[in-house]
């Protein structure tokens, strides 16, 4: 039972600013997605789906249900496997959802992350183990990014000779890929990154005379990173391969997109050759992960817009990027909002948690015995 009093704090809390982070992305992704249809045909949206095949509806909707299994399993290897910690996959795939829609509608950098940390600190975690998982699911995809490297070379004739999106796209992925490899070279030599930031910051402020305070700020925030990320690799390396089964299985739902998109291809009557669609989309992907806006608007748009533009004639392609939205983040997102809704409506730790990392309340001290390793009832 819930005491008075965490019934009267859990009504004090506003959760106004996740509100107002759902209007804020639903209005920028309806705006952006409007522009990149007009943009591209001259037509709005509804002018487009007669084009569209419904028997591929049923296919396309259990493949954007899958690659939340897929990528809950990955979760689940980093934090040990199921035996070891009763999570279940649907408790794994839930926590992904709900970590997926804080970082559409938090304007706060991290957002994810946290949101991981505190569902699966929930989950008869530790923090500390549950600050090392959350850090190594949001770092593993950089890993897998570096694969694009091979694929730069077998896709240099056609990004050479053919249209500008490839060749903007190759353009763009390379820098991308080199700050995946030095993220990579970074989280395996965490102590000597750790000796490096030190020097290099101690060399600044003997230099700097102004800015100190800024540099010594980031310096900290370098040394902890690194100091995590050194922890979570030692950890992962302790639990039998995981790491790389979760590369695998986050490698297995990125495939599950990709074929979600050039399902929707399919579905508009077109045929692009499977392989350029596949490897095109491996480029892409580094521009996805670092999108900065919430929900990735506009970047995400811009990006599959062009490649929609790439595989598809002018016309539809604003039904391809409607259809692609809806699978991949406006579904999530619903599915997510519903988990979250019910947690919020009965634990006053959630409406915490969600309504200080929103921005609107200062409740870093509000923590129930619950959230210290015990799992919710």
């Amino acid at each position: 039972m819930v005491s008075a009093d965490r019934q009267k704090m859990n009504r004090r809390i506003s959760l106004s600013p996740l509100v107002r982070g759902t209007i804020l992305f639903a209005a920028l992704s309806a705006l952006t997605l409007l522009a990149v249809s007009f943009l591209s045909s001259g037509k709005f949206v509804n002018a487009e789906l007669s084009r569209f095949s419904w028997p591929f509806a049923p296919l396309l909707l259990f493949l954007a249900a899958a690659r939340w299994f897929l990528d809950g399993q990955a979760l689940l290897e980093l934090s040990g496997g199921r035996k070891a910690t009763g999570i279940t996959l649907l408790r794994a795939a839930s926590i992904r959802l709900q970590a997926f829609l804080a970082s559409v509608i938090i304007p706060v950098p991290g957002a994810a992350t946290a949101t991981h940390v505190f569902l699966l600190n929930r989950e008869k975690l530790t923090l500390e183990r549950a600050a090392a998982v959350s850090v190594l699911r949001t770092i593993l995809p950089l890993f897998i990014f570096i694969l694009n490297l091979p694929l730069l070379s077998l896709l240099r004739s056609h990004l050479l000779t053919g249209s500008l999106f490839p060749a903007v796209l190759r353009f763009i992925t390379l820098p991308l890929i080199l700050v995946c490899l030095a993220a990579l070279v970074l989280f395996l030599f965490a102590d000597k990154a750790r000796s490096l930031i030190r020097k290099t910051a101690g060399l600044l402020l003997h230099r700097c005379r102004f800015g100190g305070n800024g540099i010594s700020r980031l310096e900290r925030i370098l040394l902890d990173g690194t100091a995590r990320l050194g922890e979570a690799f030692r950890d992962s390396i302790g639990h039998g391969g995981s790491l790389l089964k979760a590369a695998g299985w986050i490698l297995a739902a990125y495939m599950i997109d990709y074929f979600i998109a050039i399902g929707i291809i399919w579905s508009l009557g077109a045929r692009p050759p499977l392989a350029l669609s596949l490897e095109l989309q491996f480029l892409m992907r580094p521009l996805i992960f670092f999108a900065f806006t919430p929900g990735g608007v506009g970047i995400w748009d811009f990006t599959y817009g062009g490649f929609f533009l790439e595989m598809l004639s002018r016309q539809p392609v604003g039904t391809a990027l409607l259809l692609w939205r809806l699978l991949l983040t406006w579904i999530p997102c619903l599915a997510g909002g519903i988990i979250l809704l019910r947690k919020l409506g009965r634990n006053v730790d959630y409406r915490a948690f969600f309504g200080s990392a929103a921005g609107d309340n200062n409740l870093d001290g509000v923590q129930s015995e619950e959230t210290n390793g015990s799992k919710e009832e």
